[in-house]
């Protein structure tokens, strides 16, 4: 009698093990990008059945998730939790992130005795990446540079993982702390931008800046303006177009005196456009790298949603504040500075108007 119960137990934990070993499996075998049932009972040689039933227990998981292709073939996805928009890195790169984020949290406390909040132990991260060249994925997003795993201060990286120049990465780390100067999360993120030499994101952290005195200095908001026009990215070619369409509009309601009065709307459109366009620059800085080269799969399998959200937002801001400078238009004639009319000549030159 205690045999068998015994045998049974056994026989229950040996089929366990084996269910785990088989969700394991196919979670890998999803590291890299999406697969039909087929594809992934042909990669880890089990059955179509099999696969299929484990996958609906890893979909109530909540570990992957269906797709449906242009073939309108189900695909599956890992969701990785930890990366950005759930793009895939292997577990090896996960555990070098893991040491690096890990290195630099305990090297921050030393030195500046407190955690860094989340921008300070990214901005390290990336800085320690570019010097160190270690090949690990980084990408320009909204605020500069970021790297592809997501970083959390609060949280415990750590591994197991060892590298053979530990005290090479150790010394690079230290030195990067050491040499942040900045007062602010703000000025931290203006140190970023003018070390890589970005003049857009630049210019749009000046945009947004509290310093920027609309009502005194409009001249300096028309210029930026201007600065984020001429170096906004002209591919694909709609990114141009949007803040083309926006700079048009703050020149025309500068030009009939209400520049000031709707500050809070240009800003949320050129927010709007900003999130869109930093998106874009995602997407291309991913695509620079071998594992994400795809930039089809990449696209269509993580980032197509976002896009579409993305779009629609910065479309009907602009919308809208299209609308705001119609219902100011009069059928007066309007008394202008010599400042706006050149203004509305320029803007007539660009707009046919």
């Amino acid at each position: 009698m205690i045999a068998n119960i015994y045998k049974s137990c056994l026989i229950g934990i040996i089929m366990k093990k084996s269910q785990e070993e088989i969700k394991n499996a196919i979670l890998s075998a999803l590291e890299f990008k999406p697969l039909s049932v087929q594809q992934i009972s042909e990669k880890i040689n089990s059955n179509w059945a099999t696969v299929n039933e484990f996958l609906e227990e890893l979909k109530k998981d909540g570990k992957v998730k269906e797709l449906i292709s242009t073939e309108k073939i189900k695909l599956y996805q890992r969701i990785t939790e930890d990366t950005y928009y759930s793009i895939p890195i292997t577990e090896e790169k996960r555990k070098e992130f893991r040491y690096i984020f890990s290195l630099v949290i305990d090297k921050y406390k030393q030195i500046k005795k407190r955690m860094p909040n989340k921008t300070e132990l990214a901005k390290v991260v990336v800085d320690t990446i570019k010097i160190a060249k270690l090949d690990l994925p980084t990408a320009w997003y909204i605020y500069g540079q970021i790297p592809l795993m997501i970083v959390d201060p609060a949280r415990d990286y750590n591994t197991d993982f060892i590298r053979s120049n530990n005290e090479e990465i150790s010394k690079i780390v230290i030195n990067i702390i050491q040499e942040q100067k900045h007062s602010s999360t703000k000025e931290l993120r203006q140190e970023h931008y003018t070390k890589y030499n970005n003049l857009l994101y630049e210019t749009k952290e000046k945009l947004f800046s509290k310093d920027l005195n609309w009502n005194k200095d409009t001249q300096k908001v028309l210029e930026l303006y201007n600065c984020f026009l001429v170096n906004c990215p002209n591919n694909p070619p709609e990114l141009f177009f949007l803040t083309e369409k926006l700079t048009g509009l703050v020149y025309k309601l500068f030009s009939l005196g209400r520049l000031t009065d709707y500050k809070i709307d240009i800003l949320v459109s050129t927010d709007c456009l900003w999130k869109f366009i930093s998106l874009n620059l995602f997407l291309s800085s991913l695509i620079e790298i071998k594992e994400y080269s795809n930039k089809k799969e990449i696209y269509g399998f993580y980032l197509a949603p976002a896009f579409e959200v993305k779009r629609q937002a910065v479309e009907e801001s602009l919308s809208n504040l299209e609308s705001i400078y119609l219902s100011n238009l009069s059928d007066k004639e309007i008394e202008l500075s010599d400042k706006a009319t050149k203004v509305r000549e320029i803007m007539s030159d660009w707009t046919g108007e």
